[in-house]
């Protein structure tokens, strides 16, 4: 029993960190404007939510680096 348990758990493990290292934050900027918004969706999701007024800046895996994105292009929220 306890093997089978630790199966699980590894299994658990490893596609918990799969789905983890997929994550992306992307920074989305309104054309025309200077505001910005930083958010997981990607570009598809994003234009069907938002429409095409936008425009993608870049993307990171690390909530940190893109609000550095965010900042060095000079956005306001």
């Amino acid at each position: 029993m306890k093997k089978l348990l630790v199966v699980f758990a590894l299994i658990a493990m490893a596609f918990g960190g799969v789905a983890l290292a997929a994550t992306q934050y992307h920074v989305y900027k309104k054309n025309g404007s200077n505001k910005c918004e930083i958010d997981m969706r990607d570009h598809a999701q994003w234009k069907s939510g938002r429409g095409s007024g936008w425009t993608c800046l870049g993307h990171d895996t690390s909530r940190i680096d893109a609000e550095k994105i965010f900042k060095q292009a000079g956005c306001q929220k």
